[in-house]
């Protein structure tokens, strides 16, 4: 019921964030997995993967297009990693009362857990 809920508050929407001097346009697929072997009852992990569509870096008289071409640094992964969880982190927030962390999940209902899993770049 919940992740019907989370798919549909992201299916086709494309997401704006900025943050130390970068602005990054995204989007978000969701893929949910059912685990039955708990003896609680069924568990439901609901893994969030960010693409990246795009990545600019603002300077002061220029700006600069990431991942295109292989102009990225390792620092440039982690900013935008750490910008789209913050933005992220700003609207779920409020509606699920849950945070995400890196590389976790966290509890959105009672047998439901979700976490941000995977990132790729265009």
């Amino acid at each position: 019921m919940i992740e019907n809920i989370v798919k549909k508050l992201m299916k086709g929407k494309t997401f704006t964030c900025q943050g130390y001097g970068l602005t990054i346009t995204y989007k978000v697929n969701v893929n949910v997995k059912i685990d039955s072997r708990h003896w609680k009852g069924e568990y439901k992990y609901i893994d969030l993967n960010i693409k990246v569509i795009e990545c600019v870096r603002r300077y002061s008289n220029r700006e600069i297009t990431l991942f295109k071409n292989g102009r990225a640094n390792k620092s440039d992964y982690r900013d935008v990693q750490d910008i789209v969880r913050h933005d992220m982190n700003k609207w779920v927030s409020p509606i699920f009362s849950t945070n995400f962390y890196r590389n976790c999940y966290t509890l959105l209902t009672h047998l439901t857990e979700i976490r941000i899993n995977r990132y790729t770049y265009s």
